[in-house]
């Protein structure tokens, strides 16, 4: 086979492996954002909850929440630094995905470029084969 002959098999192997990155980059973006959901979820879960409890405490005047809120605070600071972690790697993974479709495009367009070639080859060399046997009925 020549050169010609493996290219086209060369990038529909690169397509197909492009296409399996793309598609564990979508798997992960959503695993990300799921995460990420989880994570404001329980900033709000945390925040209701803390209604809920200083509303008690009002009602038992006695009790203090000085320990309570502490714990909150400490707890609130990691949730939204995970957040905007997940944030950053929802953006990065959003990045990455895009980058992974324009070479998937860029893969099918050079396909496509490479069996228009190819055609173009073919109609050629049948011409070329119709021309020799004219060519030859000519000289006979």
């Amino acid at each position: 086979m020549t050169q010609t002959a493996h290219a086209p098999e060369g990038l529909k192997k690169l397509l197909k492996l492009a296409r399996g990155d793309a598609d564990v980059l979508r798997i992960d973006l959503v695993d990300i954002e799921r995460a990420r959901a989880a994570a404001e979820s329980s900033l709000t879960g945390l925040a209701d909850a803390v209604r809920r409890e200083e509303a008690a405490m009002t009602e038992h005047s006695g009790a203090d929440l000085t320990v309570y809120l502490e714990g909150v605070r400490e707890r609130r600071l990691n949730l939204q630094t995970t957040v905007m972690t997940l944030t950053e790697a929802e953006e990065s993974a959003r990045d990455r995905l895009e980058a992974a479709l324009i070479e998937i495009k860029k893969l099918e367009h050079l396909i496509d470029l490479n069996g228009e070639a190819a055609k173009k080859a073919a109609r050629r060399d049948h011409r070329r084969q119709i021309d020799e046997i004219a060519a030859r009925r000519q000289a006979s």
